[in-house]
């Protein structure tokens, strides 16, 4: 034990002769040796440096004057010898922590209504939509995120045109505010200022846990972005929802073009974008374009657990049967393990 503390002791005492600047002297000043010695000592070998200083002193000692030690050689020699600690202090708040390498981020909100891809309205009363995002320092990333109604409905009776009871719908159908998306992605820079986005989602609905069936769907998405002008940044994004064998939907796609722009003040942080995107026809909707929008809001509350805000803009830029402009909020807390 005692040869590692000295092992130890050594590998520091060497890191002071290293990384010390030129104001710092290891003969501190002595008040007992004049300045003029104190000069030639500095400009020999330690060993050598040493043994002089002993006899220098004992000379000095044996003279008939008292030792007078002034208060500002006292200050000096300590500014001296706190120079290291100091030193060694700023390079570790500098440095800082190491980034993990994985990082967790739970999120859970409450959303006024579910409103998907370019602004169909998938259930018009009020959802809870959770997801655990897991993020490795490469750039990629798994999502679970899940959207299930705040009240589910008991499935409801069925009749024929004549008003003959046919049985009941199914429960799946009832609830169309349930959903769970399985995602793996990747995002990262890419070079020359450009940020890159994408990956692929299983779209678990209505029947969830049942993987390949009708109802179910795989959406892919890319992203890449630049900023162009004082913070705000361009982003071209393309979308494809391709429904499983057997659906009585259609395949599609979502072309966007817009403006993304972040701010972080203190602990508040400001996302906004503003897109316009073209709609193929994703689920058997009619082909047009809307314009999305979007602003959120995230406090930081405590070391890791903020609230966030957010509203969504969506408005169709053409008549569509089905849509119209909505304002959908949502509220909720994020927490980063």
């Amino acid at each position: 034990m005692k040869k590692i503390i000295l092992a130890f002791a050594i590998i520091i005492g060497f890191s002071f002769v290293v990384f010390a600047d030129d104001s710092f002297s290891w003969i501190d000043p002595d008040p007992v040796l004049g300045k003029q010695s104190q000069q030639n000592l500095k400009k020999q070998p330690v060993k050598k440096v040493l043994k002089k200083k002993r006899v220098l002193r004992k000379k000095k000692v044996s003279s008939e004057k008292p030792l007078q030690v002034s208060p500002e050689a006292r200050k000096t020699s300590k500014k001296k010898l706190v120079a290291p600690a100091s030193w060694f202090r700023i390079v570790y708040l500098r440095s800082g922590p190491p980034e993990p390498a994985i990082t967790v981020v739970v999120k859970t909100v409450l959303v006024s209504q579910y409103v998907i891809l370019s602004g169909m309205l998938n259930y018009n009363k009020p959802v809870i939509q959770s997801d655990v995002l897991i993020t490795h320092k490469s750039g990629l990333y798994l999502d679970v995120w899940n959207s299930s109604q705040v009240k589910n409905r008991s499935a409801a009776p069925m009749y024929d045109d004549n008003g003959n009871y046919i049985g009941k719908e199914l429960a799946s159908e009832a609830n169309p505010g349930n959903e769970i998306d399985y995602t793996l992605g990747w995002g990262g820079d890419i070079g020359k200022g450009f940020s890159f986005d994408g990956g692929i989602a299983y779209c678990d609905l209505l029947k969830l846990g049942k993987p390949g069936a009708s109802e179910d769907g795989i959406y892919n998405y890319v992203k890449v972005s630049r900023e162009v002008i004082a913070g705000y940044s361009v982003q071209v994004m393309m979308e494809r929802f391709s429904v499983m064998k057997g659906s009585l939907y259609s395949n599609g796609n979502l072309y966007s073009l817009g403006l993304t722009r972040s701010d972080v003040s203190g602990d508040i942080s400001i996302d906004s974008s503003l897109e316009v995107t073209h709609d193929t026809g994703v689920y058997s909707a009619k082909n047009g374009e809307v314009l999305r929008g979007r602003l959120g809001l995230t406090m930081k509350v405590m070391e890791k657990l903020n609230v966030v805000f957010q509203l969504n803009y969506y408005s169709p830029l053409m008549v569509r049967d089905g849509f119209s402009s909505k304002i959908v909020s949502s509220s909720g807390l994020t927490y980063q393990f």
